[in-house]
């Protein structure tokens, strides 16, 4: 009888997609360290998340951008950081061995801020998101696109049956999200729209078109996330009021932080047009300091 074919080995199915693997290790690195100086259960509470980077629209409105990036690196407890591995390997081998290890990263991160300028811009003030899931929805983005390259036209790939599957997987999900579980499918769908978008101009025979609109489209997006035209609506001016007290006086489990809080009191004091708002009160006893 003929020998079964050899599996390939952990080290090796690593050789041949570095950057997921990478990716994987750098989250699980990152989960430990926040938990080696934060004294949470496995990175569960919200103000070690908040401290380390993780998503939340009022944040965003007082310029913290960067969160959209940084909340892909966490994870809020060993299920959801388990989970994600699992779905990484899966999911990104095979397409990092496809793109290429650049191009793989590229949509890896873009898909990534995309899904938290979606969540950010749907959520409600203090809606804490953290978690690679943005990002690995674009890469079923990019699985999606790469199939629809192998097809003819779109018509085929909808009839198209692992395309069907794949649609049906991410359906149920959406709603396992929206009904059972706390997932955040705001950052899903923009997640897997920009992997399906950026794939598609990374593999487009007229690159340089592709790679303008799709530049445009993406800049729009971090344009409106940022918003910093925007002027607080009341229930946005209360959280940032709240979240001025706390970072001013160091509550509820946050550590004192009297430039967050000042950014925080700052724009909402400003939104109040009153003197004698509790976030103006936060602003002077801030410059007393």
């Amino acid at each position: 009888m003929p020998e079964a074919p050899r599996q390939p080995t952990l080290f090796e199915h690593a050789r041949r997609a570095p950057v997921t693997y990478g990716l994987a290790a750098l989250n699980v690195v990152v989960f430990f360290v926040l938990e080696s100086k934060h004294s949470s259960v496995w990175s569960t509470d919200i103000q070690t998340l908040l401290d380390a980077g993780a998503n939340e629209p009022t944040h965003l409105l007082v310029g913290e951008y960067w969160r959209v990036a940084t909340y892909m690196f966490l994870h809020i407890g060993w299920l959801h950081l388990g989970w994600n591995i699992y779905a990484s390997i899966g999911f990104c081998e095979a397409v990092e061995r496809v793109l290429g290890r650049v191009r793989f990263l590229g949509i890896y991160l873009l898909s990534g801020i995309g899904g938290g300028c979606v969540s950010a811009l749907v959520s409600h003030p203090m809606a804490v998101s953290a978690g690679a899931s943005g990002a690995l929805f674009g890469i079923v983005g990019a699985m999606l696109a790469i199939r629809r390259r192998t097809l003819p036209s779109f018509a085929a790939f909808f009839r198209d049956p692992p395309t069907r599957s794949i649609l049906f997987n991410i359906g149920v999900w959406m709603v396992i999200g929206s009904i059972a579980l706390r997932m955040d499918n705001a950052a899903h769908v923009g997640g897997l729209l920009v992997g399906f978008a950026s794939t598609w101009m990374v593999t487009s025979r007229r690159v340089h078109l592709a790679s303008i609109v799709f530049a445009t489209a993406f800049g729009a997006l971090l344009i409106f996330t940022a918003r910093p035209w925007h002027k607080p609506s009341p229930d946005e001016t209360k959280v940032m009021t709240h979240f001025a007290a706390i970072y001013f006086e160091g509550a509820q489990g946050f550590h004192e932080n009297l430039a967050r809080s000042s950014r925080f009191a700052s724009k909402a004091c400003n939104a109040n047009d009153a003197s004698d708002a509790p976030a103006c009160q936060i602003m002077r006893e801030i410059e007393r300091r």
